[in-house]
């Protein structure tokens, strides 16, 4: 019987995810097809369908993956000091800011997310935990003094993750610029939590 090597099948997987990443941020959920990521990879359908049956799926893959490191870079913040676990879940939340797909591929993720429950309920899943981790450490900073806004750390939570996203859906922007906008949305954060100097 032939044996699967495991990494080269998750290279092979990561490569195909890779590639259909490219194809949804280029054409949108809608004008992507199996066809074109083929192409893209370098491999044949027989290929890609031992992996993903549909573009769906591969679409769903990607988010997932996505919701993956993000679950894992959030247990791995040390949330002993708030400020720098804020820190920690903005670096986390803005660290594809730069990225050229990032823009088409929100929007994709908008365009599928709107009409397809499933998927849309693995991106509110992603949105949760974050909400839930941010919630946690404005709390803690509120009581420790760190932040002095008196906003209810569940809104302040969902507005923080409303402004990271904005903020990939406005990064094609030809005025773009991904260190000054990501250092200006920390500002804006800073502000809105009433972070007290000396905290950064």
């Amino acid at each position: 019987m032939r044996t699967v090597n495991p990494e080269k099948h998750a290279a092979r997987r990561a490569a195909i995810l890779g590639a259909a990443a490219e194809v949804f941020a280029e054409r949108g959920y809608d004008g992507a097809t199996t066809a074109a990521v083929c192409t893209r990879a370098g491999v044949g359908s027989g290929t890609l369908f031992h992996y993903f049956p549909d573009k769906r799926t591969m679409f769903l893959a990607i988010v997932t993956d996505d919701l993956d490191t993000v679950t894992t870079g959030l247990e791995r913040i040390d949330r002993t000091d708030p400020a720098r676990a804020l820190d920690g879940v903005l670096d986390l939340l803005t660290a594809d800011l730069g990225d050229p797909i990032a823009p088409g591929l929100a929007a994709a993720m908008i365009q599928l997310a709107q009409r397809d429950a499933e998927f849309g309920a693995t991106v509110v899943a992603k949105d949760e935990s974050t909400r839930a981790t941010l919630a946690e450490i404005v709390a803690a900073g509120r009581e420790s003094g760190v932040f002095e806004s008196a906003v209810d750390p569940r809104r302040a939570a969902r507005w923080i993750v409303a402004l990271t996203d904005a903020g990939y859906l406005i990064s094609d922007d030809e005025e773009f610029d991904p260190a000054e906008d990501g250092a200006e949305l920390r500002r804006i954060v800073a502000a809105y939590l009433g972070r007290r100097a000396g905290t950064d």
